[in-house]
């Protein structure tokens, strides 16, 4: 396969993951691999395929160990085109809802947090997920099955490669900049969330950037005992979007006129 052919294409594995994208981008699919067991589930879709003439083939349980290059696959895999991430002006033109979530991720690299936050956010009713370039360019097979479907229910705006000026962006068009650190800030307990917001996650190692730091108009933090660190930011991230969802659940949906 050449260079230029692999770098347009993502594999993704997992029940959920690709069963998802099946759902919501059948017409992208390049080629299906699948264990027998999972050919009745899949027969919606294969008709699709036959009659687009894409490529699907029923494989052994080793040959799926060899294309996904690992024994977590479920029992299918797929190559399809890249997901096309919106560009910031798009989202910031298109989103109409004044009570909008959006995540930002900031320096988050490890495939399974990624993976989690999304399937959080996800069920938490955010739509909206801010990448740089190159945490879009890294998404893995691997963070695709973590996510079970999310990234494919996700909106994502690629920020190119320097968050603060996409946040700095949002702030300009009325977006609340909530930033999140393990030790310091307001109580999460005693957070009011303006919304439309944007909650922005650090990694665990180094937390925000300065310059992201900076911008946030609110940072906030989850109380707990001294007995470890920190909790995960995956987990991190369920707890604080939480409270954002049932906050927002108390108001009236506004739509935004431009």
């Amino acid at each position: 396969m050449n260079k230029a052919r692999k770098a347009e294409e993502q594999l993704i594995y997992g029940y959920h993951a690709v069963k998802t994208m099946l759902k919501k981008r059948r017409e992208e699919t390049l080629r299906l691999f699948f264990r027998e067991d999972r050919l009745e589930t899949l027969k919606p879709y294969l008709s699709f395929l036959s009659k687009n003439k894409m490529v699907y083939r029923q494989v052994e349980d080793e040959e799926l160990h060899k294309i996904t290059k690992s024994r977590h696959h479920e029992g299918l895999c797929v190559f399809a085109r890249k997901l096309a991430p919106k560009s910031l002006d798009d989202f910031i033109a298109s989103f109409r809802d004044s009570r909008t979530i959006a995540c930002a991720l900031d320096g988050i690299r490890n495939d399974h947090n990624v993976g989690a936050i999304f399937r959080t956010a996800a069920f938490l009713g955010v739509e909206h997920a801010l990448l740089t370039q190159e945490g879009f360019d890294s998404l893995s097979p691997s963070t695709f099955r973590t996510a079970e479907g999310a990234l494919e229910t996700t909106n994502i705006v690629a920020c190119d490669d320097f968050l603060p000026k996409a946040l700095a962006g949002l702030s300009e068009a009325g977006f609340s900049i909530v930033g999140t650190d393990a030790a310091s800030g307001e109580s999460l307990a005693r957070v009011k969330f303006k919304f439309p917001a944007v909650l922005v996650l650090g990694s665990e190692q180094s937390g925000m950037g300065e310059d992201v730091r900076s911008l946030c108009e609110t940072i906030v933090r989850i109380p707990g005992t001294s007995s470890v660190q920190s909790l995960n930011v995956s987990v991190a991230s369920g707890i604080v979007l939480y409270e954002a969802f049932r906050q927002r659940s108390t108001q009236k949906r506004r739509t935004r006129v431009k």
